[in-house]
């Protein structure tokens, strides 16, 4: 009976009982767990807890027990925590499950009102625009009166630098 309490107590332990939770109702935003680790862990111990339970069922039968009550030890042990990590895994992929839904459906209606959810980090900071050049200089606007500083050259109401062309050959 020992034997049984404490695969019962093993077996509660389960990782997605105690690690996951279901998403909140409407309209806050999912504070729920939305990683596989804990279910992925329960899907490990059907197969690597209950053999080693057995085991433990195993080397804690007693000597003089008879073959049908050691196989019935053992299968009782290994039973109930394969069902306690199968159950547990069940419910740990629900609620993640349910929980990335959640969060998926929170995130459309958030884009839907054109609002920004709740736990997005905050837009970039932008540097400030560049200073205009000074009227009158390279690239700046011409002055008022239509002039540029001396090498210069006011076209589109910009002071420019104008090519020097080439001279062409005479014709004769």
């Amino acid at each position: 009976m020992k034997l049984v309490a404490m695969s019962l107590a093993v077996s509660l332990t389960a990782c997605s009982f105690v690690t996951t939770s279901a998403p909140k109702e409407a309209p806050d935003p999912p504070s729920c767990s939305d990683s596989y680790s804990s279910p992925v862990l329960d899907v490990l111990g059907v197969f690597v807890g209950a053999p080693m339970m057995g085991l433990l069922a195993w080397g804690l039968t007693a000597k003089g027990a008879s073959d049908s009550e050691e196989d019935t030890a053992i299968g009782l042990t290994m039973g109930t925590t394969m069902i306690a990590f199968t159950v547990s895994a069940i419910v740990g992929f629900s609620r993640v499950s349910r929980c990335n839904d959640a969060q998926d459906a929170y995130r459309g209606e958030m884009m839907m009102r054109n609002a920004q959810p709740q736990y997005y980090a905050p837009p970039p900071v932008y540097a400030p625009p560049i200073a205009e050049p000074p009227a009158g200089t390279e690239r700046g606007f011409c002055r008022p009166n239509g002039t540029c500083d001396p090498g210069l050259t006011c076209a589109s109401n910009r002071c420019v630098v104008l090519p020097v062309l080439p001279a062409l050959p005479a014709t004769h």
